[in-house]
């Protein structure tokens, strides 16, 4: 089995991201590897007082990326995480697969939304893209549940029938 140095977790700070985030850190405990997490901005983007990354956001509120950054540490020292940013025009395939070149990953975790499958057909995901197109492993980190599971359909016995 090929042992990852670097993994690439690219984020947008959404559970899906999280849940890939901490996949990431125990794979790279468990290979030795360390983790990047890169978050694409679009610009305005300024670097301010104590090198705190400041981007516009589509509110027209200013975000301070680096408190975002912060819930992404690794709980075990032994794991060292890079946090980049990337400022570009919108998020796309192309940009993370660039990622994976700038920064010498060896493996992509990517947190999937679970969105309905009518809108992938229609639009696709960048995950499903990521997978299709990326030259090293991907492993997908389905988003944890925000609902409970449907219950199994129950059958009403009474009113089946049995056999003859």
């Amino acid at each position: 089995m090929t042992a990852f140095k670097k993994i690439l977790v690219p984020t947008d700070f959404s559970p899906a991201a999280t849940e890939a985030f901490q996949t990431a850190v125990a794979l790279a405990k468990a290979e030795g590897g360390e983790v990047v997490v890169a978050h694409v901005t679009r610009g305005p983007a300024v670097v301010v007082e104590n090198g705190q990354f400041t981007p516009g956001s589509a509110t027209g509120k200013s975000l301070n990326l680096w408190n975002m950054f912060r819930a992404a540490v690794s709980a075990d020292p032994a794991v060292p995480v890079t946090h980049e940013v990337v400022v570009a025009p919108r998020v796309s395939v192309a940009g993370v697969l660039r990622m994976l070149e700038t920064f010498g990953c060896d493996l992509v975790v990517i947190g999937s939304h679970g969105h309905g499958r009518l809108r992938r057909l229609f639009r696709g995901s960048l995950t499903d893209e990521v997978v299709r197109h990326a030259r090293c492993p991907v492993l997908v980190v389905k988003s944890p549940t925000t609902r409970p599971p449907r219950p199994a359909e129950s059958r009403d016995l009474r009113n089946s029938r049995k056999p003859d």
